[in-house]
């Protein structure tokens, strides 16, 4: 059944510890962040992965990541008209750009989680594409169901400081996995450890994106329906 119209944005300008603390920003932080953490891993380290643990030559190694940034931009093309026809058929934001952001980083995660224990390069390969193309989707849609809560007026701040905290793992991700290979005894044993702290970073940002983002929910809570003339507030 179609969804309830949506609350629209609040119009009049709020505090911003209720914009940046309200469940949909936050969770969509959340799924920035666990799409940011696999993206700087994916520049810092996947070449090296390719051409030193899986053996490809650089021209290999550079198909492999062309390729993965191709599955990137399939779904960045086909999943932002796919969310406009459902919303166009009354889905729920929640539902349509809120849990999709959730769900690719969670299939992301389990991707990550699995390469340790997968042999053959075609599973591998496979487990790559997901681990570090499949989260692209978050990156559009994060602003569109933070959109969704804040006053226009107030987008371009709010806005600014998602990007900063939800790109953060841009400065820790590389160094982390940095450490984690030199304090390990084979190269082997230090990606598997950095790949699992990965899941395990993005399973938790995945979850809380998928439980947190509720546009409707929070827009109507940071912008109440006015009282009918007459009407009395309820007593407390």
């Amino acid at each position: 059944t179609p969804a309830p119209a949506p609350a629209p944005a609040p119009r009049e300008r709020l505090p911003y510890r209720r914009l940046l603390l309200n469940g949909t920003v936050l969770g969509s932080i959340a799924g920035a962040f666990g799409a940011s953490w696999a993206l700087a891993l994916s520049h810092a380290w996947l070449p090296v992965y390719l051409r030193t643990r899986l053996e490809l030559t650089p021209g290999g190694a550079a198909a492999v990541i062309s390729a993965i940034s191709a599955f990137s931009l399939v779904l960045l093309l086909s999943v932002p008209p796919l969310v406009d026809r459902l919303r166009r058929r009354g889905r729920s934001a929640r539902w349509t750009s809120g849990a999709p952001q959730g769900i690719a980083v969670l299939l992301a995660a389990l991707a990550m989680a699995a390469l340790p224990f997968v042999d053959g390069p075609a599973p591998h390969l496979v487990l790559l594409g997901l681990a570090f193309g499949g989260h692209a989707i978050v990156f559009p849609l994060h602003y569109m169901t933070a959109s969704a809560v804040v006053p226009p007026v107030q987008r371009g701040a709010v806005f600014g400081v998602v990007a900063a905290t939800g790109t953060l793992p841009g400065l820790v991700a590389p160094y982390v996995t940095g450490h984690l290979l030199d304090s390990t005894d084979s190269p082997g044993a230090g990606y598997a450890h950095a790949f699992l702290l990965s899941a395990a970073v993005m399973l938790v940002c995945g979850l809380l994106a998928l439980a947190a983002i509720r546009p409707e929910r929070d827009a109507r809570r940071l912008n109440p329906a006015p009282q009918a003339e007459g009407s009395k507030p309820l007593a407390q």
